[in-house]
């Protein structure tokens, strides 16, 4: 695209060739995409530059959409440190390692893990 319409500002290009696109919204107005030579996520939208830098990294952006499916917040947890943890959350933790349930490295409990031991009381 930027090699058929180059821009005339080639500090804001319409497209790289090291942006590979990972999202988009079904028109392909606006979405996301990896820059393969950093390894960041940027976005792009029509009417506005591509904004690179959102986040860090794939695992970063696909954290971010984990938690936002799961309601928490990534800015505590993408590349960052664990959140901190109620007492009741240890101890649902503990029963989950106790009951042969996964809770991943970040401490994140998935809901059906809390629902098991929600049920189990």
């Amino acid at each position: 695209m930027e090699e058929m319409e180059p821009s005339e500002d080639p500090d804001y290009p319409s497209w790289r060739r090291e942006w590979v696109p990972i999202s988009s919204e079904s028109d392909g107005f606006h979405g996301k995409f990896l820059n393969t030579r950093t390894g960041s996520i940027g976005s792009w939208a029509e009417g506005s530059s591509p904004k690179e830098g959102e986040h860090t990294s794939l695992f970063a952006f696909f954290q971010d959409v984990a938690d936002q499916l799961e309601g928490g917040n990534a800015s505590k947890t993408a590349g960052g440190h664990m959140r901190d943890h109620s007492p009741e959350d240890e101890a649902i933790r503990l029963w989950a390692r106790a009951n042969g349930y996964l809770v991943n490295d970040r401490g994140r409990i998935p809901a059906p893990v809390r629902e098991a031991y929600e049920a189990s009381l």
